[in-house]
């Protein structure tokens, strides 16, 4: 099955707005780790997340939050936390 963990954000994750980033730096990048997952899952109850070309991230604005990845194949789930702040 392999080890099943969210790599970006690192649980912890303090991450900052800032306004001199292209969209103001607001899109953070979701990835996975391990072996044995086909189909990821990303929800957030706090914070909008984007899917394009195969490719994940959430849109941050200011505060504590939580990310889920499901593995929809296997129904496993790991949750990271993030600290947002603006600069």
């Amino acid at each position: 099955t392999g080890d099943f963990r969210i790599v970006s954000p690192l649980d912890g994750t303090v991450a900052f707005i800032d306004p001199d980033l292209p969209k103001d730096g607001k899109k953070f990048p979701l990835e996975i780790a391990g072996e044995g997952h086909e189909v990821i899952e990303w929800n957030s109850e706090s914070l909008s997340v984007e899917t394009s070309n195969g490719h994940s991230w959430i849109v941050l604005k200011p505060g504590d939050h939580e990310v889920y990845a499901i593995d929809t194949k296997s129904g496993r789930k790991v949750t990271t936390r993030l600290q947002v702040e603006s600069l």
